[in-house]
């Protein structure tokens, strides 16, 4: 019986000669299948299915044509040609756990008139046809759908085809080089389809549409390459193997391949015969722009000449640019120290050119050009003169340092895990012990990602179990040469212990027939023995009777020497053996006295004591396995209980090892994660390790240092503040007992909310006092709190475990949060709450009427804020998103103060929502209709409705935190004085004599 894979999920199903049709038992889809009579038509459909489910689409084509050359007539092997033509791979809905068809290969044909799939429909009939129509059905109905979104995508002048990610998920060289000629084009004009930046922000799924149109738009692709591998990787050949297709259709259509530090004849064929750039040659961007221009502009008519306005430059410019070229000229001859000094005078006039904190940047770094700065040894990112120019320059030279800072660590990262891998494969070459075998496993088992370090490791430890039972093997064989029984006694146990393999079974009963041979030697010389006295008995009866009497001497003589023979044979070695098997047993030396008490067979109780030394032996391997497990050596440990088999309670403390060494894996992962800066997500990862070692203590340590802890807050009507010695202080409205909070001790963090308080104390309870008629301050059980906020009625907090725990009014869903996890940070809006997860996504529940919970597609974001109608989010890059109303000119906004009325904006122009043209952003916070931000150089930007002034904080510096509410704002100075602006109608401004207060976390 054949066994196919199916093509939806490649699990195994077993047919036979007649059947066409069936139902995965894995993945429940219902299929085609087609007539197999014999494996090899079975494998050949199968790796036909295995090149298409990864993507390799041209190498499947290829075995499913050679099918339908055997047999025109096959109807799933038509069906198969036309779901490879069409890039046709299967995936499992999440929703309804349905596989559906995606389309990797779009085209303007139908599927429905494909050649292929019309030959499947002719020659199948029944069900078989019935399945054939109702899935090309489904595959038209997804390629409408692709080209329905192609045609509203802008068209392209230029594709750049290259490999996004390596073996071990980090970007490569290609991307890099991809991206410079990107910025390069696009300053020109072009219009360029670069995957990285073009497809950022739609999901994987949905990038063929945009693909599609892009390769049909497109008169050039750049294939860019490094290394074959990567220029034949399933994706990218993808493309340009499209590409190729629609060059054959339209002429003006040219594919350009780029290719540095490998010979080009490695390319693949297809693109070794084109015309090709050396990335490494010097003027290789200019030759290529130059080739792509003929080509972009020949259809082109000639514009008439215009007027040329020359605008005069700003004095300053015009007086800094020539200072500027010399500074250049100066670093191109090598002239570091006059190239600073030029760069400084440019400087003294204009402080924030960022070309001139360049020049000073490479001339520090001794770099005649700005390219040459990729090739520094270590990243430069902590010069000072970096640093200025990210804050100065624009963004094509700010990507394009950052670009050659990322480049440097991939590049070191790389050199460093390579010559691990290098280092492995040279010992793995070299070694012919156990232990050096398990050593090269052990090096691979370091880089794992790269390359094919995880398949060699692997290869390792089963060669070092080869060498192992090898070793045991030849010694087992040593001992099978003797005529001896303790020795192919002990051949015979050592063959056991590697039953299966080579001939060592076939060895076993060899040896035993060996022993059966050497007892029945034994007893044929005894018999002989016995036979040569009876003889000599009856050649002296023979004799004269005149020597009877010596004759009879002789007799009784060989009578007693027939007697000590026995004596001796039967009674007297025996048990001297017996006696030195005992010893050994009580020695503790098991595996000779079991060979002791096997040579002497069935003598006395030998049997029983054969399982004495067994039993003993496994006790031994047990006391060992504890011994180990104590000293942390799980998988010795585990190895040694295995062996103990069936012994006390062996199999669950093999369990129990295995258990704990992959908590040790787990745990020095988490220690990876905070080593790289991961530090959120290693303490999620300590925490999922429960008691493990001092796991709990890592996780409160990590999100002590991570956990989002405001020590200065604004609440409705008051303000709470959180000194460094650990005393909490309060000021405002204060009807609720909001305000008490003088008596509070252990606390880290404050939340001001509506009209209560909220505190975290060290040991990650929770206190509260002020209004609770929503049980806004019900948090009395909580623990293994990290970081708490609150909203206008509800409170939140985060647990260590990265859940989430909520109480107060919940009528919008705003305390619909315990199905969170992995979250890093939580903010409680007015009337909704935000999460941020490890992953730089974010979740939000809540009142939604203006969409402030629609985050849905935000990532890269590191800190959340949650207003009133709208939502912030800070981005890695300094920037800031933000979702929601934009204006509430139509709507109340908040309350004027405690005493009643409502701030009512009438002015549409405040626009809360206006932060686009933020940068540098370091810290943020969202009011009722304001939105605040720290700038990298301590100053503070807001925008939204100014009633009351609380916006008025353009004059504030070296601040280090900031919060915001309905009326008032406040900061924080990095001195622990406090800022604050806006409404002070219940004396919730009055912090003059406020200082010492702690910064936040």
């Amino acid at each position: 019986m054949a066994v196919l894979k199916c093509k939806m999920c490649g699990g195994d199903m077993e047919l036979t000669a007649d059947k066409t049709f069936g139902t995965c038992e894995y993945c429940g889809s219902t299929m085609t299948l087609p007539k197999v009579d014999d494996e090899q038509r079975a494998a050949a459909f199968n790796r036909g299915n295995h090149f298409r489910r990864i993507g390799e689409f041209d190498k499947a084509l290829a075995v499913y044509e050679r099918i339908v050359q055997d047999n025109e007539t096959d109807a799933e092997a038509h069906w198969c040609c036309a779901l490879c033509r069409f890039g046709i791979e299967y995936v499992e809905d999440p929703a309804t756990y349905e596989w559906l068809p995606t389309c990797h290969r779009a085209s303007f044909d139908s599927f429905l008139e494909d050649v292929d799939y019309k030959a499947a429909l002719e020659y199948s009939d029944g069900i078989t046809r019935r399945q054939y129509l109702k899935d090309g059905t489904k595959i038209a109905e997804v390629q409408r759908g692709i080209l329905a979104t192609s045609q509203n995508t802008e068209p392209y002048d230029v594709f750049i085809c290259y490999k996004e990610s390596d073996e071990s998920g980090n970007r490569t060289r290609d991307s890099l080089m991809a991206q410079e000629i990107y910025y390069q084009l696009t300053e020109q004009g072009r219009r360029v389809f670069f995957a990285r930046i073009t497809l950022e922000d739609i999901a994987g799924t949905q990038y063929e549409p945009y693909i599609f149109a892009a390769l049909n738009s497109a008169k050039v692709m750049i294939v860019v390459g490094t290394k074959p591998e990567h220029l034949n990787a399933v994706w990218v050949k993808n493309e340009w193997s499209r590409f190729l297709a629609m060059m054959k259709k339209d002429r003006h259509k040219i594919l350009l391949p780029c290719y540095r530090d490998m010979d080009p004849y490695d390319m693949p064929d297809q693109l070794s015969v084109l015309q090709s750039y050396d990335m490494a040659k010097i003027g290789f961007i200019q030759d290529l722009t130059r080739g792509i221009a003929k080509v972009l502009d020949a259809e082109k008519k000639p514009e008439k000449v215009k007027e040329t306005v020359v605008v005069k430059q700003t004095a300053a410019a015009a007086d800094t640019a020539p200072l500027l070229r010399r500074a250049f000229m100066f670093l191109e001859d090598g002239d570091w120290a006059s190239a600073d000094e030029y760069c400084e005078k440019v400087l003294d006039m204009e402080p924030e050119n960022a070309q001139a904190y360049l020049g000073k940047l490479m001339a520090e770094l001794h770099v005649s050009k700005v390219e040459e700065l990729k090739d520094e040894q270590e990243p430069f990112d902590e010069s000072n003169n970096y640093h200025k120019v990210i804050r100065f320059a624009d963004d094509a030279l700010k990507n394009t340092l950052e670009g050659y800072i990322e480049h440097i660590n991939i590049r070191n990262e790389n050199a460093r895990v390579e010559g691990i891998y290098h280092r492995a494969k040279d010992m793995m070459q070299a070694s012919i012990t156990e232990s050096h075998f398990q050593g090269a496993a052990s090096m691979f088992e370091s880089i794992l990602d790269y390359a094919d370090a995880a398949v060699l490791a692997q290869e390792c430890y089963e060669l070092a179990d080869v060498t192992r039972k090898d070793t045991i093997l030849a010694e087992a064989k040593k001992h099978m040469e003797y005529m001896l029984l303790n020795k192919v006694g002990k051949a015979i146990e050592l063959f056991e212990s590697i039953p299966g393999w080579k001939d060592a079974d076939e060895c076993v009963v060899i040896c035993r027939q060996k022993i059966e041979e050497i007892k029945a030697k034994e007893a044929a010389e005894q018999q002989e023995r016995e036979r040569q006295l009876l003889l000599a008995e009856q050649k002296r009866k023979k004799e004269k009777k005149r020597i009877n009497t010596i004759a009879v001497a002789t007799v009784v003589l060989s009578i007693i020497a027939v007697v000590v023979f026995v004596l001796v044979t039967e009674v007297i070695i025996p048990g001297n053996t017996y006696k030195k098997a005992e010893a050994l047993l009580v020695d503790g030396q098991y595996e000779e006295a079991i060979n002791a008490f096997e040579v002497l067979g069935d003598y006395k109780d030998s049997a029983e004591k054969i399982q004495e030394c067994k039993a003993a032996k496994k006790e031994q391997k047990y006391i060992a396995g504890v011994a180990l497990m104590n000293e942390g050596n799980y998988k010795k440990a585990c190895i040694a209980f295995r062996i103990a088999g069936d012994y006390k309670d062996s199999k669950k403390r093999a369990e129990e090892c295995m258990a704990a060494q992959e908590n040790l894996e787990k745990y020095a992962a988490a220690e990876e994660l905070a080593n790289s800066g991961k530090i959120a997500e290693a303490a999620l990862a300590f925490n999922r390790l429960g008691n493990f070692q001092d796991a709990p203590k890592r996780s409160l340590s990590l999100w002590d240092s991570v956990a989002v802890r405001n020590t200065l807050s604004a609440g409705r009507f008051h303000t709470v503040g959180l000194k460094n010695d650990g005393a909490t202080l309060a000021v405002g409205f204060n009807q609720y007992g909001q305000c008490d909070v003088s008596d509070w001790k252990n606390i880290i963090a404050v939340s001001a909310g509506g009209c209560f308080t909220i505190g975290l104390q060290t040991d990650g309870t929770v206190i509260s006092t002020g209004a609770n008629e929503e049980g806004q301050c019900n948090v009395q059980n909580w623990n293994n709190i990290v970081a708490v906020s609150a909203g206008e009625y509800h409170t939140v907090g985060l647990k260590s475990d990265g859940t989430v725990i909520a109480t107060g009014w919940n009528k919008y869903g705003q305390c619909d949060v315990e199905n969170w996890t992995d979250i890093i940070a939580i903010s409680a809006g007015q009337y909704h709450t935000v999460g941020l997860k490890s992953d730089g996504t974010v979740v939000a529940v809540g009142w939604n009427e203006h969409s402030q919970c629609n985050i849905d597609n935000w990532k890269d974001i590191m800190a959340v804020a949650a207003g009133t109608y709208h939502t912030v989010g800070l981005q890695s890059n300094g920037k800031v998103v933000v979702v929601g109303n934009n204006s509430a000119s139509w709507f109340d906004v908040g309350f004027t103060s405690s005493k009643g009325g409502f701030i009512a904006t009438t002015n549409p122009e405040n626009k809360w929502c206006n932060v686009n043209n933020w940068k540098d952003i370091v810290a943020i916070d969202a009011g009722a209709a304001q939105t605040i931000g720290i700038q990298s150089d301590g100053t503070v930007v807001a925008v939204g409705d100014n009633v009351n002034g609380r916006c008025d904080v353009g004059d504030w510096t070296d601040i280090v935190a900031i919060d915001t509410r309905n009326i008032h704002t406040v900061g924080l100075k990095s001195d622990g004085i406090v800022v604050i602006v806006g409404s002070n109608e219940d004396g919730q401004c009055n912090v003059t004599d406020w200082k010492d207060i702690k910064p936040p976390k």
